[in-house]
């Protein structure tokens, strides 16, 4: 049936189909088809190269989370390509950090300078949340979270809308990555800080007593973890204590620096190692900052003898047992005592051990019993012989070669496998004033 003046065929082009620019354009003069087809392929050159633009530099962006590299590439991607003359203002306070970088090949000043007050043009900027043209100067505004933290101010800004659409949206991209890197390293200056002072303490001199400690975080690159162990004291009377908090990581690390705390507390009041486990159970139990949660420790309580040799009294809350070196080789202390945390009023046992001069008493937590290598766990058979050894060799009984011995052995046994907080401490008894 022939078409009807109102059903006359239409030419359709469906999306997506056009091969080239120009293609589903029928029915326009050559030399017009030839300008629009020009005109498109210009602009699909265009938004490709943006694009391509954007991509690279949102990898170069992401690829850093410190803030000073972050702020080196953000300032490298707008020199020269948008401005021969660009600026970072991160703003802290009532303070701001100022990083230029010019194209001229002779002053490219990353190293920011710090000024005691924000410049009028950035806390306009801050303030209103967009860009603030001032003469030939553009300050476009850094926002992330829904806060204005910071500006790029570029001396001359290019006028083209499309470089102008681009450079907004590499601001955008650059915002968050400056974002990320400011508050990693706020976190990272907070967790330096907690690992400074929750780190294992440095050794003091007992009078009579040779000491040894070694410690390894079950986190790798970290020194924070739930084993723990201290001394504290002074003159003749001292307390020793190890001890194993539940969890591993920045949490049982602060479980472990109230533990440390109370320990030492304690000893304040009654260097008794049964009393010591008594209060930090009680403490640990009342907890507010992470109920539930329990600690395995041994104490020990060091008084040098005279004539030579140390009395130690000791005290185990659910602990690995103490192992005591001497000239016949190792042998197990049996003291034992429920976990620390567990039950309100636990109460617990006291055992004293004397060890004579060249003797060792070496405390561990179950971080070196439980590492787990290709044949099982390192296990008390496997320490026992090792430290069998050890016992009847010159020397062998010094504290230092005890540690380091031992956990040279468990790194061997875990061959690089991950492995739970390792703490190790041994004491020496010596000759005697």
């Amino acid at each position: 049936m022939a078409d009807s003046p109102r059903q006359q065929s239409l030419p359709v082009t469906l999306p997506g189909a056009a091969t080239s620019p120009g293609e589903g354009l029928p029915g326009l003069p050559s030399e017009l088809r030839t300008d629009v087809e020009a005109a498109l392929t210009e602009a699909l050159l265009a938004e490709r190269e943006r694009s391509s633009f954007l991509s690279e530099a949102s990898r170069a962006l992401a690829g850093s989370l410190n803030l000073s590299r972050t702020i080196a590439r953000t300032l490298h991607l707008l020199v020269p390509r948008f401005t021969d003359d660009a600026r970072v203002v991160l703003v802290t306070g009532r303070s701001a950090r100022v990083s230029l970088l010019r194209a001229d090949g002779e002053s490219h000043g990353l190293d920011p300078v710090v000024l005691p007050s924000i410049p009028s043009d950035v806390e306009h900027v801050l303030r209103s949340g967009r860009h603030l043209r001032a003469g030939t100067a553009l300050h476009l505004p850094l926002v992330a979270r829904g806060t204005a933290f910071g500006t790029v101010t570029l001396r001359t800004a290019p006028e083209d809308e499309g470089a102008l659409a681009v450079l907004e949206e590499l601001v955008g991209r650059a915002a968050l990555a400056l974002d990320a890197a400011r508050l990693y390293g706020e976190r990272s200056s907070v967790a330096s800080v907690l690992q400074a002072s929750l780190r294992p303490p440095r050794l003091p001199a007992v009078p009579g007593v040779r000491l040894a400690a070694r410690y390894r975080a079950a986190l790798e690159h970290s020194e924070l973890g739930g084993d723990f162990y201290d001394v504290h004291g002074a003159g003749d009377d001292w307390t020793v204590v190890v001890g194993d908090v539940c969890g591993k990581g920045v949490e049982a690390a602060v479980l472990t620096g109230q533990s440390r705390q109370s320990v030492r507390t304690a000893g304040l009041v009654d260097r008794d190692p049964a009393r010591v486990l008594a209060l930090l159970n009680d403490v640990l139990v009342g907890s507010e900052i992470d109920p539930g949660k329990f600690v395995t420790a041994v104490a020990a309580r060091l008084r040098p003898l005279a004539a030579g040799g140390l009395r130690v009294d000791l005290a185990s809350a659910g602990h690995p047992f103490p192992l005591h070196l001497g000239p016949g080789g190792v042998r197990a202390v049996p003291v034992t005592g429920i976990v620390a945390g567990a039950f309100p009023g636990a109460a617990y046992d006291r055992q004293t051990l004397v060890l004579a001069p060249g003797e060792t008493l070496l405390l561990l937590t179950d971080g070196v019993l439980e590492a787990r290598g290709r044949d099982g766990d390192f296990g008390e058979e496997r320490l026992q012989r090792l430290l069998d050894q050890l016992a009847r060799r010159p020397g062998g009984r010094h504290p230092d070669a005890v540690v380091d011995t031992v956990l040279e052995g468990v790194l061997t046994h875990l061959d690089g496998r991950p492995h739970d907080d390792i703490a190790l401490l041994a004491l020496q008894a010596g000759d005697g004033a």
